[in-house]
């Protein structure tokens, strides 16, 4: 199993602390771990003792740290968020770099949160912490910056906001972004297939959106209250989702959904277009839906697919949140390691996996409209009709040129 260990890093009263701890909360898969905290616990006479030592033998107890960490990390089987220091900003004006050669190998990602520098030296004179000015402090936070950004072995996300609330808000879906890195490599680990075909379910192995008939069985959900939701964003970002989620959690529980769900699976049938496809194509299949991800367990188990995989979250009780952005984020995941990527969709939702994808089918629908414009020109997409629509300027297939097309990827 591959676990995220992420540093969120900032210089003081950023509020790291505070976020990690939302962050703890909101998403179970994670823990949230204090540096300074674990320091003290391997140091003997504990933080207090250790600021005293030079800078020598602090380097040995934060590097013991961090092997503690790695130990503790396999006993819990969590992704692990360590609030931590990066530099530190000496009483004459100097920076005290303290990253140290474990830290490297140690952390697969870096989150810097970042504030404006008056911000910043204001908290700091409150709380009594080291900083000479706002002019110093800028000084420290570019440093750190720069010198973050200049790791290699880590992914590195910056989150700059002058609130708590924005900061939050903008951790979530980078948060969302590591836990879907995280399900798509443990995929990638189980199949030996490098073909991989990313199937949309609503409108796509379905000819509806599934949310009809699960609204039947949830507690006062009105499908026009979700439209609504979206029309208040630009586009289909991160929050949209979000919001989508906490409104179909509002008013029912994670027993709500499991009925829901074992309802609606025996009403719902996959077109058998895709059935046809699935059990007869050699390659690892994802259903990557912004749908419910306990309905589409229970599909994958009714039709007793073996090599079928899940990527789906829409309410706060999944692991996950899929969106559009994500869909392309998953594509991007799957590429860096290889994979040769298809995918099937019907809708804008599906713009950024369309667009990101080696080779993509459009399922025509009446929700066409919305997603021609991003995609029109792109010969690497076709489509297919249920509802003999044509689209002039595409290409348009069939699931036996389909099937003979994945027979060529699998061969090359």
């Amino acid at each position: 199993m591959n676990y995220k260990r992420v540093g969120l890093y900032g210089v003081s009263s950023t509020g790291k602390t505070t976020i990690a701890k939302r962050i703890e909360d909101l998403y179970p898969s994670f823990k949230y771990i204090d540096g300074s905290v674990v320091i003290g616990n391997v140091c003997p006479g504990g933080i207090l003792n250790f600021k005293k030592l030079d800078t020598k033998h602090k380097t040995i107890y934060r590097e013991k740290a961090i092997r503690f960490l790695k130990q503790y990390q396999i006993k819990v089987q969590k992704n692990l968020i360590i609030a931590g220091h990066y530099s530190f900003m000496q009483s004459d004006g100097t920076i005290e770099n303290v990253w140290t050669v474990e830290d490297d190998d140690f952390y697969t990602d870096i989150i810097y949160v970042k504030d404006e520098p008056n911000n910043v030296y204001d908290r700091c004179v409150l709380r009594g912490k080291i900083c000479i000015s706002p002019k110093f402090t800028k000084k420290w936070i570019d440093y750190e910056l720069t010198s973050i950004e200049s790791l290699i072995k880590q992914d590195i996300y910056k989150i700059e906001s002058n609130s708590l609330d924005g900061k939050l808000e903008k951790i979530k879906e980078i948060i969302n972004k590591l836990i879907l890195n995280v399900i798509v490599r443990n995929i990638i680990n189980k199949t030996k297939h490098k073909l991989v075909i990313l199937l949309d379910a609503d409108g796509t192995l379905i000819p509806y959106d599934s949310s009809q008939i699960m609204s039947k069985y949830l507690n006062n959900i009105n499908t026009s209250e979700i439209k609504k939701i979206f029309k208040t964003y630009k586009d289909y970002c991160f929050p949209a989702f979000y919001d989508v989620a906490k409104y179909y959690s509002k008013n029912n529980s994670y027993s709500d959904f499991v009925n829901a769900s074992t309802k609606s699976a025996k009403e719902i049938r996959i077109r058998n277009e895709f059935l046809d496809l699935i059990n007869n194509v050699d390659a690892t299949f994802i259903i990557v839906t912004a749908g419910f991800y306990i309905l589409w367990e229970k599909l994958i188990l009714k039709y007793n697919f073996k090599n079928v995989e899940l990527i789906a979250g829409n309410t706060l009780y999944d692991t996950c949140i899929v969106g559009q952005n994500e869909k392309g984020y998953i594509v991007d995941t799957l590429k860096k390691y290889n994979k040769t990527v298809v995918c099937f969709g019907d809708a804008l939702v599906d713009k950024d996996m369309f667009i990101k994808s080696d080779k993509a089918y459009l399922v025509v629908n009446e929700r066409i409209k919305s997603i021609i414009p991003h995609i029109n020109g792109n010969d690497k997409i076709q489509y297919l009709s249920y509802e003999d629509i044509e689209i002039p300027q595409m290409r348009k297939t069939n699931f036996t040129e389909i099937k003979k097309k994945m027979e060529e990827l699998n061969n090359d």
